[in-house]
């Protein structure tokens, strides 16, 4: 994108119910991989759907495109989902699985046509729960990411400023004893996307590596018991790096993007490659 270049983002809403199964495979198999998803009676979820495009500014409207006009576009396609059984309902998912990876991708080939000259897809961004979600930037590339919860201490403290200024840069968070938060980590993590199961990676072995890492953050005083920070500050700057570094052991390098949020008004990211 060029320097003149901006993104414009709206939002849509659908509800629509699916399932994930391999009709191949044992019910065993199936609930493995799929857990409670792979219920042939199916289950159903609000899905916000974000659109994201981006252009040059028209020098006379102001505008890279009209809200208007990106509503009349994408909304005849959104109803085509709305109160639907994915799996049962649309011709697309014959062939391939509803997750929220392959509708992120149904969803860029459906609209990316239809946009004016000279305006451009950016994101497709589909939420199935607040917690769970895909991205889609048009690369080939699924984006599936999830977001989790631990609660951990810390005191804001550098060995490389003195006791005042430690007082002065990091003011209530320089608390001799330490204080608190209920953490979130956003995990994002990239890959092509399975044909078979319509998934970057399942849920279940994302959740299992995630979730025993983040045991080693998990009711602990981060600048005294995590060995990373005994030499540098336990910010959450740095606790993005640790869970990085940490995450890729386990990962491999396909998660490109986290984001923790210690406080409802603070969040940090990690970003790699993209620029979403």
């Amino acid at each position: 994108m060029n320097k003149n270049s901006v993104v414009l983002t709206r939002r849509f809403y659908f509800c629509a119910a699916h399932y994930y199964r391999v009709e191949e495979w044992s019910d065993e198999k199936n609930r493995e991989v799929f857990g409670i998803h792979s219920n042939p009676t199916g289950h159903g979820h609000n899905f916000v759907l974000d659109v994201s495009v981006k252009g040059e500014i028209d020098p006379v409207t102001g505008m890279i495109i009209n809200l208007t006009d990106l509503k009349r576009i994408v909304t005849p396609i959104v109803e085509r989902f709305d109160h639907t059984f994915l799996n049962k309902d649309l011709p697309y998912f014959q062939s391939m699985q509803p997750t929220v990876e392959n509708l992120s991708k149904l969803f860029w080939e459906l609209i990316e046509d239809k946009l004016p000259d000279g305006v451009f897809l950016h994101r497709i961004r589909l939420k199935a729960t607040e917690k769970v979600f895909a991205e889609y930037y048009g690369d080939g590339i699924g984006v599936f990411c999830k977001k989790y919860r631990f609660s951990a201490g810390h005191r804001l403290f550098s060995e490389k400023l003195s006791e005042e200024e430690n007082k002065k840069v990091y003011g209530k968070c320089n608390n001799f004893y330490g204080h608190g938060h209920n953490y979130y980590l956003k995990v994002c993590y990239f890959s092509e996307i399975d044909e078979k199961t319509g998934m970057t990676i399942p849920l279940s072995e994302l959740d299992r590596r995630v979730k025993g890492f983040l045991k080693t953050l998990s009711g602990k005083r981060l600048d005294k018991d995590i060995e990373f920070f005994k030499d540098k500050p336990a910010t959450s700057e740095n606790l993005l790096i640790f869970v990085k570094q940490g995450l890729s052991k386990l990962l491999g390098e396909n998660v490109k993007k986290l984001e923790i949020s210690e406080t409802r008004n603070n969040f940090f990211e990690y970003l790699e490659d993209k620029d979403g």
